[in-house]
């Protein structure tokens, strides 16, 4: 456990700790998100579609007859129930990726910073190619914090990795 200094400030090992603290409270945010938009996704299977996202519409103000609206629809690939389906699986899915990856953090075991830097960095590719697709500032700054959080991590391990070389045996 990280304790403070002599002179009252904060060890390089509570900083370090902090930085895990809230990778895993980005991650759990993140599944938290996700697991709402599964079960959104996956309740209005038991209607009809377009009745049930249009009357959505109008419970929030907005004309469902706007054409704006059934692109953004299309867009998001949710024409069909089995598109529904398979996006709410999906985000099921990612939020036990991301919610593992946060506990795992939060219990500081050493398993989840090798798992979130292996899973952060995975998707990499999958942000680039969507920002090259189509720019935008909020897939920017995910872009970011994300990189960010795998170099993070890395420095992580590795300073672990040499702590713990450094104290075995010269033959170990």
């Amino acid at each position: 456990m990280a304790q403070l200094s002599a002179g009252g400030t904060h060890t390089e090992e509570q900083t370090r700790d902090r930085g895990e603290l809230l990778i895993a409270v980005f991650k759990l945010g993140k599944a938290a998100i996700l697991l709402f938009v599964a079960i959104g996704s996956l309740s209005i299977l038991d209607h009809t579609l377009k009745q049930t996202v249009l009357h959505q519409f109008e419970q929030l103000g907005v004309d469902p007859g706007n054409r704006r609206i059934h692109h953004l629809l299309a867009a998001l690939g949710l024409t069909s129930p089995e598109r529904i389906g398979m996006f709410g699986a999906g985000s099921f899915v990612y939020a036990a990726i991301f919610a593992a990856e946060g506990i795992g953090l939060l219990a500081a075991k050493r398993w989840a910073r090798y798992f979130t830097a292996s899973v952060t960095a995975s998707f990499l590719a999958l942000e680039f190619y969507a920002i090259a697709q189509h720019p935008d500032e909020l897939k920017a700054i995910v872009i970011a914090l994300n990189i960010a959080i795998v170099i993070y991590l890395i420095v992580r391990i590795r300073t672990q990795n040499g702590k713990s070389s450094a104290g075995a045996p010269a033959g170990s």
